[in-house]
């Protein structure tokens, strides 16, 4: 696999990191492991993944290389092309210029609340989260915020 971006990226190329915030800014352990479990998110950036034998394999066959014609775009985006190529001979290859969940390419609600639960649930429970959730949509309703608190707190 390759991957091309802004020379900025560069920097971001170990294949095998030693920490949760290594991994978040590994450009080979992000791919690898999003190759690997068809996602990438906090599940990803446990210290038990950081050593998952097929993350580490993959992310050491990814050569990030540097685009000149992304550097154009950078700081304001954070554009990249990646190719891989298969067993079989053949490549595939996509390009993103402009990245989703930016203010270019917003998530919509429904992504946004699936991705609120999905960080919060594993920290709060089910319950409390979507509870959580519900006073944040609301939140410019309440004339102060203790309700909020409270739900986060865990003492509604």
């Amino acid at each position: 696999m390759t991957v091309w971006s802004q020379r900025a990226a560069l920097a971001l190329n170990d294949p095998a990191p030693r920490s949760p915030e290594g991994a978040q800014y590994s450009i080979p352990y992000t791919v690898a492991a999003a190759l690997v479990d068809g996602a990438f998110g906090v599940d990803q950036l446990v210290d038990e993944r950081l050593g998952d034998r097929r993350i580490r394999d993959l992310a050491a066959r990814v050569e990030v290389r540097h685009d000149p014609r992304l550097d154009e775009m950078y700081p304001a985006r954070r554009s990249a092309r990646v190719a891989i190529r298969s067993v079989q001979g053949q490549t595939h290859e996509k390009e993103v210029l402009v990245l989703r969940g930016s203010s270019e390419d917003p998530l919509t609600a429904e992504e946004v609340d699936t991705k609120f639960l999905g960080l919060a649930e594993p920290v709060v429970g089910k319950e409390r989260a979507a509870c959580i959730l519900g006073l944040l949509r609301e939140v410019e309703a309440y004339p102060d915020l203790l309700p909020l608190w409270q739900a986060l707190a865990g003492s509604e």
